[in-house]
């Protein structure tokens, strides 16, 4: 047995590796899940005096920080409301933010030598790196002597009468895309020995090696995060773990994510970046509205508005309600400005083409695509084409209605919605009410927030403060 409680927890120079096949860990902290919620939940752990060790599926810790913010990260918002966080648990993301808030955030890491900049209250690195996030996460375990174990999954979670855990790992190797080829030949060669180490116990000619390795922890943070991502390793094993000790689950959508759009004529648009308010309307009620740029490809509509509508779409689609999404296409104009452009087209020159009869509306590729929904084409002369034609035209530039059957799911989904619902936690300490000792945070928790930094901040925050409870108990 390796005892990680001894304050030499990490003898390498890297600071993650893989220990021996069947070697038992003892721990004061298992930390499962190495990205942002687990690595500061290990560094406010750390810190605090505990010893600590971080079960993560990839080959090296902080992978997904990576990616976010369009890999500049986006670390918090200046903006906060309540209306920023989204929960079905019926409390308050925001207070349970009180005690860490997102200037302490940003402070924990200009201590540590990050300076920062911000853009309308969106707050990045001043390299606009998200990469030096990350690195920092992995320097400050490497410092505090958290031991990480890279390409490990965490296949459960057994608490003896004693108060401690008993957690069963098993190597799964990392999930860097890039390495994806070598993993598959390595997977095949796994077999064959596995294979052939079959045949050999069938004859009794050699003895079982254990597969699974075993952590003997006295307290355990979950932050394996939602479904989002499965690129990261994100699979929702944590989930299954959670229930395994107690907790129930608020079904779980993809959120932040683009909304599928059946209509084959969509093609037509595909590639359109225009402003846009969006209107969400299920079963013929409106359930929300936002503005922004909306993009079009060409089986989805995508960009900020809809995904703030996502998380939405994707309870009433799994409720099987009817699912439409409402684009005014000039919401910068005033009525009276927009009725002016009304009665200018009505009585313009009949014999220009229709694309001539709308230029500086809309873009040309939608103009094409609304044209097409009345059966019109661009190329008619506006003699040929009646008066409540032009007239629906109009009217369809300030309401184009797409049908929604989708979303595009978690492989393009920024977070998680629903997960384990914040009711089932302590909500100074995040430790479990329904398992004493245990500790949840970040994206596996029943919470996600809208674009702009607001996720990331739900998910160092609570590890930080995870971590720290954690240690102090």
């Amino acid at each position: 047995m390796t005892d990680y409680r001894n304050g030499t927890l990490n003898q390498k120079s890297d600071a993650w590796f893989t220990p021996e096949n069947g070697e038992t860990i003892r721990t004061e902290i298992a930390v499962i899940g190495g990205g942002a919620s687990g690595c500061m939940a290990a560094i406010g752990a750390a810190e605090s005096g505990a010893s600590v060790v971080v079960f993560d599926k990839n080959d090296r810790p902080a992978r997904k920080i990576c990616a976010t913010g369009n890999g500049r990260c986006n670390l918090v918002n200046l903006y906060q409301d309540e209306k920023c966080w989204y929960t079905s648990s019926g409390v308050s993301v925001r207070e349970r933010l009180a005690s860490f808030s997102e200037r302490d955030l940003l402070a924990f890491f200009e201590e540590r030598g990050i300076w920062f900049h911000d853009r309308q209250g969106y707050v990045y690195p001043g390299t606009d790196q998200a990469s030096v996030i990350a690195d920092l996460l992995i320097r400050e375990m490497n410092r505090l002597q958290v031991g990480v174990f890279s390409g490990t999954r965490v296949t459960g979670i057994e608490k003896d009468p004693s108060g401690a855990f008993r957690i069963t790992v098993e190597s799964v190797g990392g999930s860097d895309p890039g390495k994806e080829k070598n993993n598959r030949n390595r997977r095949k060669k796994e077999n064959r020995r596995k294979n052939e180490r079959n045949r050999n116990l069938q004859t009794g000619s050699v003895r079982a090696v254990p597969e699974h390795r075993i952590c003997i922890a006295d307290r355990v943070i979950l932050c394996t995060g939602g479904l989002a991502g499965p690129v990261f390793g994100c699979g929702g094993d944590g989930y299954a773990l959670a229930e395994s000790l107690g907790h129930s689950l608020v079904p779980t959508v993809p959120a932040l994510t683009p909304l599928i759009c059946p209509e084959k004529a969509l093609k037509m648009a595909a590639g359109v970046r225009c402003p846009a308010a969006i209107t969400l309307i299920c079963d013929g009620e409106e359930t929300g509205a936002e503005q922004g740029e909306l993009q079009i490809t060409e089986t989805a509509v995508s960009g900020i508005p809809v995904f703030q509508l996502s998380r939405l779409a994707g309870y009433a689609l799994r409720e099987g309600r009817e699912v439409r999404v409402r684009a005014d296409f000039l919401p910068g104009m005033p009525e009276e400005e927009w009725q002016k452009h009304v009665d200018l087209r009505l009585r313009d020159d009949r014999n220009q083409t229709l694309e001539q009869l709308f230029m500086g509306l809309v873009h040309p590729k939608l103009l094409r695509f609304i044209l097409n929904r009345l059966g019109l084409v661009s190329e008619q002369k506006r003699a040929g084409v009646k008066t409540e034609q032009i007239r629906q035209v109009l009217q369809l530039m300030r309401g184009l209605d797409f049908e929604i059957t989708d979303l595009a799911g978690y492989e393009k989904a920024q977070v998680t919605a629903g997960g384990i619902p914040l009711t089932e936690t302590d909500p100074d300490t995040m430790e479990s009410l329904a398992c004493p000792g245990l500790y949840l945070a970040g994206e596996l928790l029943d919470a996600d927030g809208i674009c702009g930094g607001y996720n990331l901040q739900w998910a160092m925050t609570g590890g930080l403060l995870a971590g720290r409870a954690a240690a102090g108990k």
